[in-house]
């Protein structure tokens, strides 16, 4: 796929992660007349560091991501409207949206140990006297993680708020795109550090996923990676007058985002007519939709 096509993006969805990376996985193409208003039609211009990568994050390590699934089950519910699922050298966790009788909230869940580190099994070798040698071997078995988390953390925001926040997930990981080839446009990721995996249920397809490593600074990429991590100090935070100063943050975030994702697809416009339009009924400027007309 050319990293400046953005006539399609491929995805991988199930209706889990374990069933997203197993034998039975689907691709699907995501095509903007087939789901209007999913897939935002970003102009070329725009270079590779704003988009996420397709897929969850360790795509290849099938057992790992299917523990992840089941040591992060409540993520996963069809309550969580989004969420990202952050993995590292420390604790794994995930931040994301629920809706729960009627109203929203911001949760967190993190694990009480790392479910890589779990995972992993280590053999030593011994001689016939039964003393231990030098150098081990070691291999990954997730079939019997057992990893605990711990209480999971909530607070109530603002449904306005929710659903921009909803709409900001759904446009960066519908616009997810591979990473340019060399000597093309600078790598969207640096190094091994955090690894974002960014996902949230479709109706009609599944669960879909985008991903990103240590974004790199004034990108889409970095905006939604900041959001994120103010969403799970949010979580934490027990002082009222912090929540709102964290409150006011996260809107303020969000819409700048929000801005740079539209302006990006109001200079595409012209071929990208109808999304351009679905974007505006989003933001309750149809008049100027059919004006433009």
């Amino acid at each position: 796929m050319k990293s400046g096509s953005s006539a399609e993006t491929f995805i991988r969805i199930g209706n889990s992660m374990g069933q997203d990376l197993s034998g039975s996985s689907v691709i699907c193409r995501i095509i903007p007349w087939l789901m209007p208003g999913l897939a935002l039609a970003i102009s070329p211009s725009v270079v590779s560091q704003d988009r996420l990568h397709p897929g969850p994050a360790f795509a290849g390590l099938v057992e790992y991501n299917a523990a992840l699934t089941q040591v992060f089950a409540e993520a996963y519910r069809p309550e969580a409207k989004a969420r990202v699922l952050v993995s590292r050298h420390g604790r794994e966790r995930v931040t994301g949206i629920e809706q729960l009788d009627g109203a929203y909230f911001i949760f967190k869940i993190i694990a009480k140990s790392n479910v890589w580190a779990d995972g992993r099994q280590i053999t030593f070798r011994y001689d016939a006297e039964g003393n231990r040698l030098p150098g081990h071997s070691g291999r990954m078995d997730f079939s019997r993680i057992n990893t605990e988390l711990e209480a999971t953390r909530r607070v109530e925001i603002d449904p306005a708020l929710a659903v921009l926040l909803i709409r900001l997930w759904r446009a960066m990981i519908m616009n997810s795109r591979y990473p340019a080839p060399a000597g093309d446009v600078a790598a969207v990721t640096t190094g091994a550090g955090h690894r974002y995996t960014y996902s949230m249920p479709i109706q009609g397809v599944g669960n879909v996923y985008a991903h990103i490593t240590d974004p790199s600074g004034q990108t889409n990429a970095q905006f939604l990676t900041a959001i994120s991590n103010l969403m799970a100090r949010l979580s934490l935070s027990e002082s009222g007058s912090e929540r709102e100063r964290m409150r006011a943050e996260l809107w303020s975030r969000a819409r700048l985002l929000d801005e740079r994702l539209f302006r990006s697809l109001a200079a595409d416009r012209e071929t990208s007519f109808d999304a351009y339009c679905e974007q505006l009924r989003e933001r309750g400027r149809e008049d100027a939709c059919r004006s433009e007309r």
